[in-house]
């Protein structure tokens, strides 16, 4: 990835890869990237936990907004929230141009992914089991599709997205 170095950078982590034997150097990228980092998913957040070694946290809000769960806190990590219900409600906020004054961790994602200039997704392709049973909710893969595409169109942003 060749960003210019004057422009804002951001990383999206969410789903785990589908060969758990990528843990490490996926944890590693996520550990080197130059920019702020958002971890969206929960499998994802103990993925980055487990092999770098830090500790999530319970953020200070714990109430659930928006039907969102809270946040949660990492060091070095700008943001961590649940996957799927999350990107879905940020897809719904960047759709509607309702990008500012949000507090929920959807509204948070939304404002990082206005602030910065390029947005580079990691997207984990592992089938998540608890979600498989679950109707009418779209896959990861389908939501960061849409978001990209919005993020392209409406809001001129420069993206990078690989799946792994």
């Amino acid at each position: 990835m060749n960003f210019d170095t004057q422009n804002k950078k951001l990383l999206i982590f969410t789903g785990t890869p589908s060969d758990s034997s990528k843990d490490f150097e996926y944890a590693n990228f996520f550990k080197n990237f130059d920019g702020e980092k958002i971890i969206c998913g929960g499998s994802t957040a103990n993925l980055i936990s487990r092999e770098l070694n830090i500790p999530i946290k319970m953020s200070n809000n714990v109430m659930n907004i928006d039907g969102l769960p809270p946040s949660f806190v990492m060091d070095g990590v700008n943001l961590v929230t649940e996957g799927v219900l999350t990107l879905s409600k940020a897809v719904e906020y960047l759709k509607s141009g309702r990008v500012t004054g949000i507090d929920n961790p959807a509204g948070k994602l939304v404002k990082f992914l206005i602030d910065n200039d390029f947005i580079c997704f990691v997207v984990g392709t592992k089938l998540n089991q608890s979600k498989i049973n679950v109707i009418n909710l779209k896959s990861r893969k389908e939501i960061i599709d849409e978001m990209v595409l919005i993020l392209q169109n409406k809001y001129s942003k420069k993206i990078s997205v690989q799946y792994i």
